[in-house]
């Protein structure tokens, strides 16, 4: 394994520890390592005529876009002369994928061409956990309960 596969796996690991510690699926604090491992090798790549925006790096604000159709804040952007010139979109799924899949579809259609239509370069990365839990709702005392384990296979991303 690669150094930088390693850093990967650990930022993964720490945001994957910030999920059930800090808020779950709501709280953005999941984000924070993952963001700021992407930022920062992008910004080591990139030289020192680039801004590189982020949750945990900078001012540890993502970047706010007025995009062709709404206003978004944007996962990981790069910036030159204070012009967005590219972002990456990032989800961490970790629960319930295949009940969601066509949600996870169309909001990454909205966003690509909310972002592309004003000329920004746009990328999107998706993690999955192995084996994603599947969690009940609505269903009385088993509320929040898991269900069953979803094998993600390919089949299951081609519309991603």
């Amino acid at each position: 394994m690669s150094k930088i596969q390693g850093e990967f796996l650990l930022a993964i690991n720490d945001s994957f520890l910030a999920y059930n510690e800090e808020g779950g699926a709501r709280s953005n604090k999941k984000l924070i390592p993952i963001h700021k491992f992407l930022a920062n090798k992008i910004s080591d790549k990139i030289g020192k005529n680039f801004i590189v925006k982020s949750l945990g790096v900078g001012d540890g604000k993502e970047a706010k876009f007025d995009g062709k159709y709404y206003p978004k804040r944007l996962d990981v952007s790069i910036l030159r002369n204070e012009k967005m010139i590219a972002t990456i979109s990032f989800k961490f799924i970790t629960s319930n994928y295949k009940q969601n899949a066509n949600n996870y579809f169309e909001q990454l259609m909205g966003e690509t061409a909310n972002i592309r239509r004003n000329g920004v370069g746009f990328a999107h990365f998706v993690v999955f956990r192995g084996g994603t839990p599947y969690f009940l709702k609505n269903k009385g005392n088993l509320r929040g309960k898991e269900a069953k384990r979803e094998i993600v296979k390919e089949r299951d991303l081609q519309n991603i």
